[in-house]
C-alpha cells in the first residue's frame, strides 16, 4: 500500500510538468472530439427512446405512476437522464481509458523511464497493437460487468462502491499491462503482476475517486498513467536487483 501511495503522489506531482500538461490537453482534445460526435449521434436518440419506452402510457413503472401525481414532468426530467447516464457511462469511461492507453501511456512511459529509470533495460516484446488489444478486452469486461451489476445499485451502499470498483478494475487491467509490456519479460510480468496487485488497486481506486472531482478529473488520465508507471517500473527494478543479488550470493 505504501509504495502505491508513494507512486500516486509522484503521479500527482508529475502531472503539472509542462510536458504532462500538454499531454493532458492532447488527450482532452481527442476525447472532446470523439464525444462531441457521440453526443450528436447517440445521446438525443437514446433520450427519446428511454422516454418513449420506459415512460409511455401502460409501461411506466408503478412507483413513477404514483409520483406522477406529485409532479410527473419533473420526475421524468430527472429519471430519463439518469437512466441514459447509467447506460452511457461505461462507454465514456472505457473510451477515456483506451485513449489514455493509446495517446498518453507511450509518452508517459518514455518520460518516466528516461528521467527516473534510465538504466532499466527493455526486455518486453509488446507494442502498440498489444496494448490496444488489452485495452479493448478490459473495456469489454468493464462494460459487461457494469451492465450486469446494475441491479445491485438498489442494495444500500453498493451504489457508492460499484462505480469506483469497476473504474479501478479498468485502470489496473489496462495500465499495468501498458507499463510493463515494453520493459518486462513474460516471466517478470507474471511475477510482478501477481505480487503487486494490492498496491495497484489502491492507485486505481484513488484515481477512480479523483475522476469525479472537478477539475481534477481532467488530469486523471495523466495522473493515473504516471502513478502506474512509477509503481510498476519501480517494482521491476527491485525485482531485477533482488534476482541479481540472489545470483551473486549463490555463486
Amino acid at each position: 500500500m505504501n509504495s502505491g501511495l508513494a507512486a500516486l503522489g509522484r503521479g500527482f506531482a508529475g502531472a503539472f510538468h509542462p510536458r504532462m500538461l500538454l499531454l493532458t490537453l492532447m488527450a482532452l482534445s481527442a476525447a472532446v472530439a470523439l464525444w462531441f460526435f457521440a453526443i450528436w449521434e447517440l445521446v438525443d436518440p437514446l433520450l427519446q427512446w428511454v422516454h418513449q419506452f420506459a415512460f409511455s402510457d401502460g409501461q411506466m413503472p408503478e412507483v413513477v405512476n404514483t409520483l406522477s401525481g406529485f409532479g410527473g414532468a419533473w420526475i421524468k426530467s430527472i429519471l430519463v437522464p439518469v437512466i441514459v447516464f447509467f447506460v452511457l457511462w461505461p462507454l465514456v469511461a472505457s473510451t477515456a481509458v483506451i485513449l489514455a492507453s493509446v495517446i498518453v501511456m507511450p509518452f508517459v512511459i518514455s518520460h518516466v523511464s528516461k528521467n527516473r529509470f534510465p538504466n532499466l533495460a527493455k526486455a518486453g516484446t509488446g507494442g502498440f497493437f498489444g496494448s490496444l488489444w488489452q485495452a479493448l478486452k478490459a473495456s469489454l469486461v468493464f462494460v459487461v460487468g457494469w451492465l450486469v451489476t446494475l441491479p445491485l445499485w438498489l442494495v444500500p451502499g453498493v451504489a457508492f462502491f460499484l462505480p469506483f470498483f469497476w473504474t479501478a478494475y479498468l485502470l489496473v487491467a489496462v495500465m499495468s499491462f501498458d507499463c510493463l509490456i515494453e520493459h518486462a519479460s513474460a516471466d517478470e510480468f507474471k511475477r510482478i503482476y501477481k505480487d503487486s496487485s494490492g498496491g495497484a488497486w489502491w492507485i486505481g481506486l484513488a484515481c477512480a475517486a479523483l475522476s469525479v472531482v472537478p477539475p481534477l478529473f481532467l488530469l486523471v488520465p495523466v495522473i493515473s498513467a504516471l502513478a502506474f508507471t512509477h509503481y510498476y517500473l519501480e517494482k521491476l527494478q527491485a525485482l531485477r536487483e533482488n534476482d541479481r543479488t540472489w545470483q551473486q550470493e549463490s555463486v
